[in-house]
């Protein structure tokens, strides 16, 4: 038997959880590229400013 109260709760929580998760790996996305692009200006800092490496 089809209840549709119980499909709108499970569709709402489903929902829900669908945000939750999207918002949770943007923030980590963020967080990976900001300190991505940290280290490779301490990268780019530390070459420039010392002497070259050989090859």
């Amino acid at each position: 038997i089809f209840n549709p109260v119980a499909a709108a709760v499970i569709a709402a929580v489903l929902l829900v959880l669908g945000i939750v998760l999207v918002v949770f790996l943007a923030s980590r996305i963020r967080r990976f590229l900001r300190r991505r692009a940290q280290r490779r200006e301490e990268r780019h800092l530390a070459e420039s400013g010392g002497p070259r490496p050989p090859g």
